[in-house]
């Protein structure tokens, strides 16, 4: 049985008009952090709930959207989390244990960018998945067990550790499979490796991995 899919988009850079349309469609909820409102409908999709402070979303764009069955979660301006972490509480809290973020990745603000990347070992500590996503199959994910992806030969892998050590890397389908390796922060040891079979899996004994597939070649 699949398991559904939520949809965050968030509101950095959005995605390519037709990316954006065709993850759409492959999710069952779909949910705008403020600004992202305005992304969905360029797409063509009216979102399931708006979460935010709106203070970015343009105030037209937010009464055409109330004209519709659309849930409001307004934010107070003043508040001790992101709009893009109470939009992905908000899909969790509507019993979602895998979540799409979009438009999380680009955008004119570096420290929403880390915010985001640093967002992800709370939910999969929850056994949650939580994946940032961009164009061309380029996508952000910490792991504590294992992962498997496509891509296309020579798009670069990174594993870049989120705790202090993890031990037992496995990989098969890079250019320089791991085997029960050990990394560790301030090494770069997992940077810039290559798909080589187009089907990866990465496996890990302990500790928290950030993996990072970066655009198809």
């Amino acid at each position: 049985m699949s398991i559904k899919k939520a949809l965050v988009v968030a509101g950095g850079e959005c995605l390519e008009l037709t990316t954006l349309v065709k993850i759409i469609k492959e999710s069952s909820l779909v949910v705008a952090a403020d600004l992202g409102a305005e992304h969905l409908l360029r797409a063509g999709r009216v979102p399931d709930a708006v979460i935010g402070d709106l203070d970015s979303c343009d105030k037209g764009i937010i009464e055409r959207i109330k004209e519709t069955k659309c849930e409001f979660v307004k934010l107070a301006e003043e508040k001790d989390l992101t709009d893009t972490e109470a939009a992905i509480d908000y899909c969790i809290a509507r019993g979602y244990q895998e979540v799409l973020v979009a438009a999380a990745l680009k955008g004119k603000r570096l420290d929403h960018l880390f915010g985001n990347v640093f967002l992800l070992p709370k939910y999969v500590k929850k056994g949650l998945k939580v994946r940032l996503i961009d164009d061309s199959g380029r996508f952000l994910e910490v792991i504590s067990r294992e992962i498997s992806f496509s891509g296309k030969k020579g798009t670069f892998v990174s594993l870049i550790p989120i705790s202090e050590t993890v031990n037992g890397v496995t990989t098969k389908g890079l250019k320089y499979d791991l085997d029960e390796a050990d990394l560790t922060q301030g090494n770069t040891l997992g940077i810039s490796n290559q798909i080589e079979n187009e089907d990866v899996v990465i496996k890990l004994d302990e500790g928290l991995l950030l993996v990072i597939k970066e655009k198809d070649k």
